[in-house]
């Protein structure tokens, strides 16, 4: 499937995508963690699609339990 460049982001755009701070990306990036980037011109870039897949990674599924047990009306 091909990648969708019209939506990309640059640093900032992206960490406010994530809501993480920029630097916590540069972070990732140096550690090799974090969502897949481009690299061109001089530039870091990640594409939209990634950022999404990146977050879907990290999704949690809550166990069922007390805690998720709907709260009677009073």
């Amino acid at each position: 499937m091909p990648s969708d460049f019209s939506k990309k982001h640059l640093s900032q755009s992206a960490a406010d995508f994530l809501a993480v701070k920029k630097s916590t990306l540069e972070a990732w990036r140096f550690y090799g963690k974090g969502p897949v980037y481009f690299r061109s011109g001089g530039k870091i870039f990640y594409l939209e699609s990634d950022l999404i897949a990146f977050l879907e990674a990290g999704r949690v599924r809550p166990i069922a339990g007390p805690a998720a047990e709907p709260i009677a009306a009073r």
